[in-house]
């Protein structure tokens, strides 16, 4: 068995605050089952140490090699990948709202000089593009907000 394993286990089950029922209900296992596994008895399944890696924020790599009872910060690996994660769907949220306003705008263009379109469906597109400017306003507004100063 691995020891270091077990300790760590058991480390961040109380670093975090949780029964080993809690776990154990999440987990659909019992009580013992939890302990067990804490004291080095017996191994979890790959599912479960994936599901551990997660709850506790760590690498699975680090539950079997790093005393975590030394020095464990759950947002080592997380705040980086969450930033990125996020800088990428506003990025991508963005440029679906850009190829829409072009979409809009060539369809705007070619209703007014073609007379392809009736007033009606002209008012209708003016009404995008108003939407969807007010879409990239508010989308940058969440991610510059301002400072309201309360601080």
């Amino acid at each position: 068995m691995n020891n270091l394993f077990a300790r760590n286990l058991k480390y961040l089950r109380g670093f975090h605050r949780l029964g080993q029922g809690e776990v154990a209900t999440e987990l659909g296992l019992t009580r013992p089952a939890i302990s067990n596994y804490e004291r080095g008895e017996s191994f979890p399944d790959y599912d479960k140490i994936i599901y551990f890696a997660k709850k506790y924020r760590v690498n699975i790599d680090d539950l079997f090699r790093r005393d975590l009872s030394e020095k464990y910060d759950p947002t080592d690996h997380v705040t980086h990948n969450t930033e990125t994660a996020i800088k990428e769907m506003i990025q991508g949220v963005r440029d679906k709202i850009e190829a829409e306003r072009v979409r809009a705008d060539s369809r705007l263009a070619d209703a007014i000089s073609g007379n392809e379109y009736r007033d009606n469906e002209i008012r209708n597109l003016k009404g995008e593009v108003r939407t969807l400017k007010k879409s990239v306003k508010e989308l940058f507004e969440i991610v510059t907000p301002e400072s309201d100063g309360k601080e």
